[in-house]
This record gives C-alpha cells, sequence and structure tokens, in this order.
C-alpha cells in the first residue's frame, strides 16, 4: 500500500522488476522497469544512487537479496524491497492483477 501511495503523491521513484522475462509477461507493476537480477549484479550502474529505487520479485525473496548485495559490496543507500512482492501487491493493490 505504501509503494501505491507514493505512486499516486507523484513521489520520484524507479520501480524495477527483477524477475524472469516468462514471469514478467505474466503481470508487471505500472511504470517498472524490466531489469533482470543477473544483469544487476554484473552491473550496478543500471541503477541510480540518487533516485529512491524501489525492487521487486514475485514473493519479496530474490529482490531482498539483491538489495543486500547492493548495500553491502555497492554502498547503495537508497533501494527499496517491495515486501510480499507482486504477489501481495496483486492482492492488496490491484485486484485485476493475474496472481501465478
Amino acid at each position: 500500500m505504501e509503494l501505491s501511495e507514493l505512486i499516486s503523491s507523484g513521489h520520484e521513484i524507479v520501480i524495477v522488476d527483477i524477475r524472469e522475462p516468462y514471469e514478467q509477461l505474466i503481470c508487471a507493476i505500472p511504470n517498472s522497469v524490466f531489469i533482470h537480477m543477473n544483469r544487476i549484479i554484473g552491473n550496478p550502474e543500471l541503477l541510480s544512487k540518487d533516485i529512491m529505487t524501489v525492487i521487486y520479485c514475485h514473493h519479496g525473496i530474490r529482490s531482498f537479496i539483491l538489495i543486500q548485495q547492493l548495500e553491502y559490496g555497492y554502498g547503495f543507500e537508497n533501494l527499496y524491497n517491495l515486501d510480499g512482492g507482486i504477489n501481495r501487491w496483486a492482492e492488496q493493490v490491484d485486484n485485476y492483477m493475474e496472481c501465478y
């Protein structure tokens, strides 16, 4: 719900989907950017350290692990995990979104 409120308020935010390509085809949060997790691990400069960035996956586990790696390995301080991932988003925010 907090992410939905940030989006509605016009807050400058980047939303990054790190799931597998086939998952992204099932459903995605509107206006999110798709960058596979492995691509970010090898190229952390793909993410800005200056803009609030929310990273999500299916249930929030992969995104949590990636954020930990980026914070400890590259000094990111602006990354947030979508707790529960897109699955929770579909349950609590967008009831029309297909769940898998």
